[in-house]
């Protein structure tokens, strides 16, 4: 679903995972992601420093909390159209905890479920 270079990854995660400590390291998405509500959220780490292109596609997620930043998360979209999207249908689409740091320069963001909200910051700061 996603790459690193040229190296592929089957989830997220893995993807997180893989990224250098205190490392800007680009995530580029590969093609639209469904994603079950019984996959875990996906957790940027503390020591990470993510910049996720969503590159003109469109990651769904039916689960509690699509992306758990605890580290810097950057989300941008490359395509010349801008039509990357990320949507979450249950709860929080981008939950910011400890010292997570957002920056949102483009693409789109849905959250379709009545209660819960795109960004909940949670933070001590």
């Amino acid at each position: 679903i996603a790459q690193i270079g040229e190296t592929p990854y089957f989830t997220l995660q893995e993807a997180f995972n893989a990224c250098e400590d205190s490392v800007e390291t680009e995530i580029t998405i590969i093609r639209n992601i469904n994603i079950v509500q019984t996959v875990e959220s996906a957790t940027v780490a503390e020591n990470k420093d993510i910049v996720l292109n969503l590159n003109g596609y469109e990651l769904s997620a039916g689960n509690k909390n699509t992306i758990i930043n605890k580290g810097k998360l950057t989300i941008k979209d490359s395509s010349e159209a801008e039509t990357g999207k990320l949507k979450n249908t249950v709860e929080n689409l981008i939950l910011l905890e400890e010292n997570g740091e957002l920056i949102i320069n483009n693409g789109s963001y849905e959250q379709t479920a009545d209660k819960d909200l795109i960004i909940n910051n949670i933070k001590n700061n």
